[in-house]
């Protein structure tokens, strides 16, 4: 999954299925999937296999490197608006939560 997520790929329900079928009693060794009784086989070996096998059950990601509720959340707050509010709270704050409290009025600017 996360070798996956690294080439920009996200896995369906489907092909996360024929993994564990495909995988079941593997282990990892370093670089390389240890299946019993076959041998051992690389991880992009084995994704670019799944991938010529299924090609429908991959999505590509828009920023492989961060998981989705982490993008979605960056790309939220980035955008929202302080509400007055927030800014009333700011008003009577002191000590470290207004530190803090700057410091997002600063990011968010």
């Amino acid at each position: 999954m996360s070798a996956a997520r690294a080439k920009g790929y996200a896995l369906n329900s489907t092909i996360m299925a024929t993994v564990a079928i495909d995988l079941a009693g593997s282990k990892m060794d370093g670089d390389l999937i240890a299946i019993p009784g076959k041998g051992a086989l690389s991880v992009q070996d084995y994704l670019r296999d799944l991938h010529d096998r299924a090609p429908s059950g991959f999505s590509r990601l828009q920023q492989p490197d961060k998981p989705d509720a982490e993008r979605t959340i960056a790309e939220t707050r980035g955008k929202r608006p302080l509400d007055a509010a927030w800014h009333a709270r700011h008003a009577k704050a002191t000590g470290i939560t207004k530190t803090m409290m700057d410091e997002i009025m600063r990011n968010r600017s």
